[in-house]
């Protein structure tokens, strides 16, 4: 676990320090996205669960359409918005995300 909260960590501050064009910003939200997610599955703190979609959702902004890794960014979107509605805790908007992340 205190490896998975040095990587969280340090994706934050990637995310955080990287500049708003740079061709790297995308994956840094999607793996900071992942590694919250990873740790919501692991400790089942809400907080991370919120976290972890802001980031992924931050991170479509940078990935073309047809490429795999939108592929892959859609399908760990729709995991935490499954993740969201099995605890309680999806909203109107989570949805429409699921919706997206499943036939788009």
């Amino acid at each position: 676990m205190h490896i998975l909260n040095q990587a969280i960590s340090t994706l934050t501050n990637a995310v955080e320090f990287t500049p708003d064009d740079h061709p790297n910003r995308g994956p840094a939200f999607y793996n900071l996205g992942s590694a919250l997610l990873q740790r919501f599955k692991m400790k089942g703190s809400l907080n991370d669960l919120h976290s972890s979609m802001t980031a992924l959702v931050e991170a479509r902004d940078f990935f073309p359409e047809e490429g795999d890794d939108y592929a892959k960014l859609r399908a760990k979107i729709g995991d935490a918005c499954e993740l969201k509605s099995s605890n309680g805790v999806s909203s109107l908007s989570d949805l429409q995300l699921q919706l997206w992340a499943t036939y788009s």
